[in-house]
């Protein structure tokens, strides 16, 4: 099903003046939430606007769209979030008849505005380890470093790389926040280790300090 929506009137982007030039440049089709069985598509005709009173050249934005360059509705990407604890990304794509991509990148907007500010006034316990992630082209691994709240779990801080310039800015985000970090539990990296004398306490775990003893003889 196919639902044409057209619009008599058009307002500046920027000032929202209503005494605009409008101009047709595209025709876009949009999808939005299923009725029963059947797919609903909007096909909307997109505008150029020219304002006369701010001077601003500007593509007409759709209230109903997540992005600027969406090709599905709010009401649709809400729904996916909500599935998405119940239902892997290919099973949503497949019901709604989406790329797998389009509905990953729903998640990724919305994990981004969920966590965009992460609180760390209150955090106590503070993990910190790295992973890899491939090989850089000379073979080397490819280091990520991720620094996590014990107690909830949350992921506070994720950066590439895992030497001291990983974590400047998390100190200073820490220093801004007046945490009261109790404990900081991570391995024997150089990197980890300056992180680690700024706290009252700071564990490692019984294969860190075996393995540095081995090292060094």
């Amino acid at each position: 099903m196919i639902q044409r929506l057209k619009r008599k009137e058009f307002r500046c982007p920027k000032c929202f003046h209503c005494s605009v030039f409008a101009h047709h440049y595209r025709t876009r089709r949009i999808l939005g939430l299923p009725y029963e069985s059947m797919e609903v598509y909007f096909e909307v005709e997109l505008h150029r606007i020219y304002c006369p009173r701010c001077r601003a050249l500007s593509v007409e934005v759709l209230p109903f769209l997540p992005h600027p360059k969406a090709r599905i509705t709010k009401a649709l990407e809400r729904t996916i979030i909500e599935l998405r604890p119940e239902m892997t990304i290919r099973a949503i794509s497949k019901y709604f008849h989406l790329d797998w991509r389009i509905v990953k990148a729903c998640e990724k907007r919305y994990l981004k505005r969920k966590f965009k500010q992460i609180k760390l006034k209150h955090v106590k316990y503070i993990g910190i380890d790295e992973i890899t992630i491939g090989h850089t082209e000379v073979g080397k691994p490819y280091y990520w470093t991720i620094v996590r709240d014990l107690d909830s779990g949350s992921v506070l801080h994720v950066d590439q790389g895992k030497d001291g310039n990983t974590f400047k800015d998390f100190l200073l985000r820490l220093r801004k926040s007046k945490e009261k970090t109790e404990v900081v539990a991570m391995d024997m990296g150089e990197g980890f280790y300056q992180l680690g004398k700024r706290k009252p306490s700071a564990c490692t775990d019984r294969f860190q300090p075996f393995s540095r003893y081995q090292t060094d003889e």
